[in-house]
């Protein structure tokens, strides 16, 4: 039934925030979660899963569409964009955003399985390992915080490539800002990353804690804290399956298993060196009081050197003009270093996995083809909790940069686009947060720049940190900044886009230098564990951090890495055309049927969803240049065949004809509503409805033309064949007359024949001699069963064959003209030579009737046609083809059931592959046939061209994937033939035959000799 609600909140009358919320509230109490705002798309996260994602679903939202034609839904946005890619041959991304829980991570998985359903592209493998690589990379990348259960603590830019087909060749992952952080320290009600909890279920499950040194999850210093799972919680059926799932995953798109048994025991290196305690131990100095065996055992766990490690930790080395300094911690700096080394190793876990990910989704066989990208952003959401640190505010910046960029091409450049073309437009108002973003990045007073100069400085604290902010943007342009109340207070307030947040400055400058202890370093570059050496390798860095001593350049920090990040972020979001959608938390406990509408007010006001349905609903958001659209739209003014000019004038003859409403025409391009694509479209599929309705009417004449060709053709035919087979007929009855004469002639000359009877008696004397030599042939034939089977001939050139005792004259009797029986003076074997041709062969002719052709029939050490049993002076039995000229190791009937079994093992495996090969050949048919019917209603040229062009490179596609096919299916016809040949009839070997393949092997061995 459908909703009452509007689905494009761009058509409301009455442009209220009130109303807004009604229609958002009554479509959420409805299950219909997507709603339109323009060409945005608005996601309520309904915290339950809806049946509203299935393949049937997916279907509907296929072959571009009008958004007006189905239901608000971001498979229709995939759909949309992937079309746009293809028709404009430019590059699109989606950017998803939305406060922390508000069901980003879940829409972008939604967007990434229906483009894959949308490409088959036939690399099945490549979109599996797509799909495969996002429960991964959440693994390690998401965590339980206090608003989301599964929050991305990174930012994550998955840029999807496809020829211009529209098939994927490859992906490309990038992240942004892992908050490391998390692995040492969470706030209250928190837990650390989800790959923790997961290994440590799969380890306990397999028994092998004790294999790791772990003990139970609550005495591992990093899994403690309040809120922290219990011990059963972790030990859990959940966090096993999930383990599994992520492993299995792992495997599956690539990784080896020894990068796997490394990688957990780093993990649970990890574990156990948070476990590691420190106490004072006087003069500014340290000492591990822990377990000094536990430690050392985690050591040679992650192949460290437990000495260099443990000097590692409680020192650090430096060197001045050449020579090396070695200066204690303390026992505060010593537990620095300890979770600054944990944080470290997990880092560049991370990293690995990304550059891992990235080989593996790389298509070698598509490199330098021309490519179109996809890209999809999924990025942590606005946080705003009890205590908020570094972290926080770079993820809120983050968020501050996206609403940026979201108004900056929803309003700034729309709006200036308009003045351009010298558009009438009533200005639209909206919060322009570009001085707030200053405040943070500007240089040189904005507050990354004073982190930044402060970290530099050995003295500076963070308190000195935070009076400088204070001093420098407390009358800062934007208002956006407040200072604390006290000049101990170690906080101030910022008002972002989204609201006021509270950031606590204690830590700031450590985190910010985000130093790793050169001592450390070198120890875990040193080790022996391979992966481990690998990620802290110089020459392979993470986060542009360096490795090396003795440099005087400023060392990156993370505010500076975190900045070139977001540059680059934007810098790839600049480069597409993007789409929009807004997620929304409809509660603050993640719970279904829940709304809270001053949480949703709040959402609504801060994205600026009022101001964006004002400038969707006013504004024109749908244009075109005058020679795009004259091109797609000229049959609704102009015949199909005319080919007006493609300028002003054109453009504004066919809004004139079609008397549309509500646009305007500028210097360059046709400005319309959102809703003017749909109804332009609607239109034109008039058009094209009558061009293929009169395609159908000319190609049903032409048909029926050609129908009443063939059956009078098959009408003529029927009466030819109807008389030939009549004279037939005819002919046979005289012939049959003829014969039947005949029969009745002979049977009354019969008893005019008295030689007749001595001709039966004497049939009947030869038949009883017959019968008396048969007799006789039996007996001797029994008296032979008592004879060996073979005997052993002589020794020649180091083996001897053995000659079988078949009694073939007595079975078949003698041998005919021309052929004699003699015996070999040298071997001692009996040879048969056809004397008219003087050709010898080694078998006898009589055997090719009285021995089985089918080597599967042979019992016992018979052989069939054609072979000889050979022996070694060393006593190794072989088999002689002779039909073949070759030698076998073994009997014939063991070769072929061993053909047999690997034929039948082969044709499973093909048989795989083919059903594989035909599912991407369905695939590719199915998009072939979609792509078809959208060419049959485009009704410009240029949107023809391009849906031809699409054609054409998937026939090529589907007769690549169809000559694979066939290569499957021939695959095994040598070894059938191999098999077929040591079962099917031999015919008779000819002494020509014989002569023949003697000579060719003897050639072919003279050559091989020559050749060595």
């Amino acid at each position: 039934m459908p909703s009452q609600f509007l689905e494009n909140l761009a058509n409301l009358s009455d442009l209220t925030v009130a109303n807004i919320m009604k229609e958002l509230k009554g479509r959420y109490d409805e299950k219909e979660i997507y709603t339109y705002v323009g060409d945005i798309l608005i996601a309520t996260n309904p915290y339950e899963r809806l049946p509203i994602y299935g393949s049937d679903v997916g279907e509907m939202y296929k072959g571009g569409r009008s958004k007006d034609d189905l239901p608000p839904h971001v498979y229709a946005l995939a759909d949309r964009a992937y079309e746009a890619m293809l028709n404009t041959k430019s590059d699109q991304c989606f950017v998803v955003s939305g406060e922390s829980g508000a069901g980003k991570s879940e829409t972008t998985k939604f967007l990434v399985r229906h483009l894959m359903d949308l490409c088959q592209s036939g690399r099945t493998a490549l979109e599996e390992n797509i799909r495969e690589v996002n429960p991964m990379l959440e693994a390690f990348g998401n965590a339980k915080t206090v608003m989301n259960d599964n929050s991305s603590r990174f930012g994550k830019y998955l840029e999807l490539q496809f020829d211009v087909t529209g098939a994927i060749t490859g992906a490309k992952l990038f992240h942004y800002l892992l908050e490391k952080s998390r692995v040492a320290v969470r706030n209250d009600n928190e837990q650390n990353f989800h790959i923790f909890y997961q290994m440590y279920a799969g380890l306990s499950a397999e028994g092998k804690l004790n294999t790791y040194n772990l003990d139970t999850p609550s005495r591992h210093h990093y899994l403690r804290g309040k809120g922290a799972p219990t011990d059963s919680q972790v030990m859990s059926d959940r966090f096993q399956k999930e383990g599994e799932e992520v492993m299995g995953a792992m495997s599956k798109i690539g990784f080896k298993n020894s990068e796997l048994d490394s990688m957990i025991s780093l993990l649970a290196g990890i574990l156990r060196l948070g476990d590691t305690v420190f106490a004072d131990a006087g003069n500014d100095s340290a000492e591990i009081t822990s377990d000094g065996r536990e430690f050392r055992e985690t050591c040679r766990m992650i192949k460290v050197s437990p000495e260099d490690f443990e000097k590692a930790f409680l020192h650090t080395s430096t060197v001045t003009r050449g020579e090396v300094i070695t200066k204690n911690f303390t026992m505060e700096k010593a537990n620095a270093n300890r979770d600054a080394t944990c944080k470290a190793i997990y880092s560049r876990i991370f990293s690995w996995i990304f550059k891992s990910a990235n080989g593996i989704l790389e298509d070698k066989d598509s490199m330098g083809e021309d490519k179109i990208m996809l890209g999809l952003l999924d990025i942590f959401g606005f946080e705003n909790f009890k205590w908020n640190s570094l972290e926080q505010m770079c993820i809120n910046i983050t968020n501050e940069q996206l609403q940026n960029y979201f108004n900056h091409y929803i309003f700034v450049m729309e709006q200036e686009e308009y003045k351009k073309e010298g558009v009438d437009f009533s200005k639209v108002d909206f919060v322009d947060n570009q001085t707030t973003l200053d405040m943070f990045l500007k240089k040189p007073q904005g507050i990354f720049a004073i982190l930044d100069e402060e970290s530099a400085f050995p003295r500076a604290s963070d308190l000195s940190f935070t009076s400088k902010c204070t001093a420098a943007l407390s009358n800062h342009v934007s208002k956006a900044y407040k200072g604390p109340r006290s000049d101990r207070d170690m906080k101030f307030e910022v008002t972002h886009y989204a609201g006021v947040v509270s950031y606590e400055t204690l830590g700031f400058l450590e985190k910010n230098r985000d130093l790793l202890s050169q001592d450390v370093a070198e120890a875990l570059q040193n080790s022996t564990d391979s992966l481990l050496s690998d990620l802290f390798d110089p020459t392979q860095v993470d986060e542009g951090k360096s490795l090396k001593q003795g440099t005087n350049k400023r060392k990156s920090t993370l505010a500076s890495g975190f900045k070139e990040s977001l540059l680059d972020l934007v810098k790839r979001l600049n480069r597409c055309a993007p789409h929009f959608i807004r997620c929304l938390k409809p509660n603050a406990v993640q719970k279904a049927n829940n709304w809270d509408p001053e949480l949703v007010n709040r959402q609504l006001l801060y994205a600026g969803v009022l101001e964006t349905i004002k400038i969707r609903k006013m504004g024109y958001s749908f244009r075109l240049s005058f020679e795009e659209f004259v091109s797609r739209y000229k049959v609704l003014a102009f015949k199909f065949h005319e080919n007006p000019p493609k300028n002003q004038a054109t453009a504004a003859a066919i809004m004139k004809h079609i008397k549309l409403d509500g646009y305007q025409i500028g210097t360059n391009k046709v400005f319309m509503k959102y809703y003017h694509a749909d109804d332009l479209a609607a239109k034109a599929r008039v058009q094209t409805d009558a061009l293929v309705f009169m395609q159908k009417v000319v190609k049903a004449y032409v048909v029926r033309m050609k129908y009443g060709e063939l059956v009078a053709a098959k009408r003529r035919q029927e009466a030819q064949l109807s008389g030939f087979l009549g004279g037939i007929e005819d002919a046979g009855d005289r012939q049959r007359a003829k014969f039947q004469a005949v029969l009745d002639e002979d049977t009354r000359e019969n008893e005019k024949r008295p030689w007749l009877e001595r001709v039966k008696q004497q049939a009947a004397w030869s038949e009883a001699e017959r019968m008396q030599k048969e007799q006789e042939r039996e007996a001797a034939l029994k008296a032979a069963e008592n004879e060996p089977v073979k005997v052993k001939t002589k020794m020649v050139n180091g083996y001897f064959v053995w000659r079988r005792n078949e009694h073939l004259t007595l079975k078949a009797g003698a041998l005919e003209h021309p052929w004699r029986k003699k015996e070999d003076e040298t071997t001692g074997r009996w040879y048969f030579k056809n004397v008219d041709k003087k050709t010898t062969q080694w078998v006898d002719p009589r055997s090719h009737e009285h021995r089985p052709h089918d080597a599967l029939e042979t019992k016992g050490d018979e052989l069939p046609y054609g072979w000889d049993e050979a022996e070694t002076e060393d006593g190794v039995t072989f088999y002689i083809n002779h039909l073949t000229n070759t030698h076998h190791k073994e009997h014939p009937r063991v070769q072929l059931q061993k053909k047999k079994s690997q034929y039948a093992r082969k044709e499973q495996e093909n048989a795989e592959i083919a059903e594989k090969h035909l599912t991407v050949l369905k695939d590719l048919r199915s998009k072939r046939r979609r792509i078809q019917a959208m060419l049959v209603e485009a009704h410009d040229e240029e949107t023809r061209n391009s849906l031809q062009t699409r054609l054409e490179a998937m026939d090529k596609a589907i007769d690549k994937e169809s000559s694979s096919l066939d290569s499957v299916k021939h695959a095994n016809e040598a070894l059938l033939k191999t098999i077929m040949n040591l079962r099917e009839r031999k015919n008779k070997l000819t002494p020509e035959q014989a002569t023949s393949k003697a000579a060719g092997k003897w050639m072919a061995k003279g050559l091989k000799n020559r050749a060595r």
